[in-house]
């Protein structure tokens, strides 16, 4: 999933009838599935090989099934080749995995103009291959160009060789601005995170904000049209997310 930066996202007036309680809930629905690629991201390489040459990002695993160490370096910045980030992206983690306990360290990860620092802990559960279930606990610091933001996360990811469904609970604090995300059964498959609108293809978002409660549908063909069903007080308008992220690339 291209990584669309929190808080940065510019919404504009888009459809007759949306409202400004809308275009919050959709921004925040956007930062909360960013930081929910990044944590499902990094969680994708806990069974990753190492990499040799010119692979974004490098790769370096060392100990065996059981306990290891995964290195995963962008450098000072390079085009990922694989994962669910299809920014550039620069700045390292490590993984660390011991008896299905892992632990993430990331070091100035940066995509889009965004730099994140913080860890993640949980546990991990069968194969890529076959199917990898990933449960975290995320506590991150984002830098961007605005007000630095601060978030707490939980994260549920089941992987499988075509792609993966993300569900998470957020809290995001940044500046005078805060919100509540819940995510259900967010799905995603890999080929769709590299076309030209990378969002999931079901699921949805819930995002309690001062004003109220937003709730944004992703649709089957989310990924080829960019449009998601925002609802507010019983009433439900289609907005275009692609539209409102095309800026930032």
């Amino acid at each position: 999933m291209k990584y669309f930066p929190p808080s940065v996202l510019v919404l504009a007036a888009g459809c007759g009838g949306v409202t400004w309680q809308m275009q919050s809930g959709l921004e925040a629905a956007n930062d909360a599935l960013a930081a929910t690629a990044l944590a499902s991201g990094s969680a994708s390489y806990v069974r990753a090989d190492a990499t040799d040459g010119e692979a974004c990002p490098a790769i370096v695993r060392e100990g065996d099934e059981l306990a290891f160490t995964v290195a995963v370096d962008y450098g000072d910045g390079c085009d990922p080749t694989s994962g669910l980030v299809a920014a550039r992206m620069s700045g390292s983690f490590t993984v660390d995995y011991d008896d299905r306990s892992i632990e993430f360290a990331l070091d100035d990860l940066s995509a889009a103009g965004t730099t994140i620092d913080g860890t993640l802990d949980g546990s991990a559960f069968g194969t890529a291959l076959d199917a990898l279930m990933v449960v975290l606990d995320t506590v991150l610091t984002f830098g961007t160009g605005g007000a630095p933001a601060d978030l707490v996360q939980s994260v549920v990811t089941d992987f499988s060789a075509r792609g993966g469904t993300l569900s998470s609970d957020t809290h995001f604090v940044s500046g005078e601005r805060e919100f509540d995300a819940t995510a259900a059964d967010v799905a995603l498959d890999f080929a769709d995170v590299w076309g030209a609108c990378p969002l999931p293809h079901g699921g949805d978002i819930t995002v309690t904000l001062e004003a109220g409660v937003v709730e944004v549908a992703f649709l089957e063909d989310t990924p080829s049209t960019g449009d998601v069903e925002v609802t507010f007080d019983d009433r439900t308008r289609t907005m275009d997310l692609c539209a409102y992220a095309s800026a930032l690339y």
